[in-house]
């Protein structure tokens, strides 16, 4: 509703901060004004009761299929916004972005006037990413947006609160007041949708709606991206070049590289190819079709197996109690630990429990020498690492035994007797 981006033919909408630019608004093109001040003008004049809900009305039936994805907060929304935009498209969700450096759509770039523009331009700019054929829209929405109401009458399908910290007070006045703005963003979603909140921000569990999913994340957690180029090595690397064009071209090239980046990888043996795919906790061949679809069968593939897990009726086992054998003297074990210890021989490690002393969660079994190291916990989670268990894991974590893939299979053996025992 600003006179000055006024061009002929288009509409003017008045409310009670606007109503000394109508004049501007007529010299430059205006046809029509939609005022809720209840004045006639030199042009067709509207006068309803709300600009925005009249804006809603107008626009709501064309973009309500639209996914919408908001990020609010002090800090950090431009970028989490960028790159949730760049990595839906790249696995072929066409996403539109809103936010503090413009409108991007495709190839076109549009210079906004605000983080989140006022209520006229947002609707407008939506139903351009809609008839553009965008699936979804991820904008960056302010405090000051959450209080004039420029997202009025949106409904959002994940939301997320990067953090709150004391700012805006110009406009704001209290950290109370600035807080409240941001709250409303939770109440706008569309029924039992995803809210992410960070747990590191004081404010976190001010968030946190009974209406709403929230997943609460407290640790920064880093990914590797690893790029297995197999293309044969020519005068030409054609796909190299793309592969390096497509980091750069998204402003990514910082993150090559390194710990938490993107590794470009080519000309590796089998044995290396072999070990960097049992390593991955998520693998993408390009020969099996789309991201997006190889992503979708292993949603559908985890779903139903969580589905069987579901369904599967409890197994109990009856363990006989052993009343023959006696109770464990702690003298006669060696780093005794309330709960057992190694036998004076050294050849065992004793525990025994019962219906009233079970192991504190979470127990944890380590072997490991100067050069190899393994853990195995209570619930059979667990890693092996070389020489230092911090940087040069072996393996992954194992979490969860049920819906955890494992990442390895443990066993002892005996090697004068050449006997086997697994650890399950």
């Amino acid at each position: 509703m600003n006179s000055k981006m006024i061009k002929p033919g288009d509409y003017f909408l008045v409310n009670s901060q606007n109503k000394d630019y109508v004049k501007e608004a007529i010299e430059n093109g205006a046809v029509k004004i939609i005022s809720e001040l209840g004045f006639n003008y030199d042009v067709e004049t509207i006068v309803v009761n709300d600009v925005k809900k009249f804006i809603y009305d107008f626009y709501y039936d064309k973009i309500k299929d639209l996914e919408l994805i908001g990020i609010t907060g002090t800090n950090g929304k431009t970028t989490t916004c960028y790159l949730i935009y760049q990595m839906l498209n790249m696995l072929n969700v066409k996403t539109a972005y809103i936010g503090t450096i413009g409108f991007y759509l495709e190839d076109k770039i549009i210079k906004l006037d605000n983080t989140t523009p006022s209520i006229d331009v947002l609707y407008n700019i939506l139903l351009d990413a809609k008839e553009n054929n965008c699936k979804a829209v991820i904008m960056e929405v302010s405090s000051h947006a959450l209080k004039q109401d420029r997202v009025y009458g949106l409904l959002f399908d994940a939301i997320g609160i990067t953090n709150v910290t004391q700012d805006h007070m110009d406009y704001h006045k209290t950290l109370k007041d600035y807080v409240s703005s941001k709250k409303k963003i939770i109440s706008m979603t569309r029924n039992k949708k995803i809210c992410l909140l960070n747990k590191k921000s004081k404010h976190y569990k001010k968030f946190i709606s009974k209406k709403n999913v929230n997943i609460i994340i407290g640790k920064n957690i880093k990914i590797d991206l690893v790029i297995l180029n197999e293309e044969k090595k020519t005068y030409e690397n054609y796909l190299y070049d793309e592969i390096q064009n497509a980091i750069l071209d998204r402003n990514l090239g910082y993150m090559q590289n390194i710990n938490g980046g993107i590794f470009v990888i080519s000309g590796i043996d089998k044995n290396s190819k072999q070990i960097l795919e049992y390593r991955a906790n998520l693998l993408i061949n390009a020969h099996l079709g789309s991201i997006a679809r190889q992503i979708k069968d292993f949603e559908d593939e985890y779903l139903e197996k969580e589905k069987y897990i579901a369904d599967e009726t409890p197994i109990q086992t009856i363990i006989q109690e052993e009343n023959e054998r006696k109770p464990l003297d702690a003298k006669e074990l060696k780093y005794y630990n309330e709960y057992g210890g190694f036998s004076q021989d050294g050849t065992e490690y004793l525990i025994r429990v019962n219906k009233d002393e079970k192991l504190p969660t979470v127990w944890c079994n380590i072997m490991a020498n100067e050069k190899l190291g393994t853990v195995v916990s209570e619930g059979l989670g667990g890693y092996t690492w070389y020489k230092n268990s911090r940087l040069n894991r072996l393996t992954a974590w194992n979490n969860n035994q049920v819906t955890d893939i494992p990442s390895e299979i443990i066993y002892m053996k005996d090697v004068e007797t050449q006997k086997i025992w697994s650890m399950g």
